[in-house]
């Protein structure tokens, strides 16, 4: 499968992604928007909500290589006016495959429903230890803890960039 990125107008991602799936073959293309559990403190309690995780972009999974899929999916995108362009590499604006790697790092954060759940850990010395959740096995890639707001930020790479993203990260101790 080959993964694209749509640039689109944020706060349409929803909308964008249910036009896609209504003109485009499911069979070969599967538009997903990967979303995020989110914690907010409402009172004394903290609940949680689900939230876009890259706003404004969808994400499409197609069979199809990027010569094809510019043919298949172009006509459909250019008469909706919430996508602005695909996200491209550089200057090569049909150089719009996402890498091998750039893939399995966002598929190894998100579920079947294209979900990334919270994770759970503790503090270890200086150093988080995750032992459940999507951030399991991926404490190197943690840049910063807000034990207060339970998130985590981390730095994937998408088409070249890296992008700070901020899960759900809730510390339950401290072992020295």
């Amino acid at each position: 499968m080959y993964w694209y990125v749509l640039f689109v107008r944020t706060a349409y991602e929803e909308r964008v992604m249910d036009m896609l799936e209504k003109h485009l073959d499911c069979s070969i293309h599967k538009p997903f928007i990967p979303k995020k559990v989110w914690p907010f403190v409402k009172g004394k309690d903290v609940k949680k909500e689900i939230k876009i995780c890259f706003p404004g972009y969808v994400f499409i999974k197609s069979q199809m290589n990027s010569i094809n899929f510019i043919q298949d999916v172009f006509p459909v995108i250019r008469t909706f006016k919430e996508v602005f362009y695909f996200l491209h590499y550089g200057e090569d604006k049909y150089d719009i495959t996402l890498r091998p790697d750039e893939c399995r790092s966002i598929e190894c954060l998100i579920n079947p429903e294209f979900s990334m759940d919270s994770s759970i850990g503790f503090i270890e010395g200086d150093r988080v230890k995750v032992i459940s959740g999507p951030l399991l096995g991926m404490e190197s890639k943690i840049v910063k803890i807000n034990k207060r707001k339970r998130t985590a930020v981390i730095d994937i790479d998408i088409l070249g960039a890296k992008r700070h993203v901020t899960l759900m990260l809730e510390i339950i101790g401290k072992c020295t």
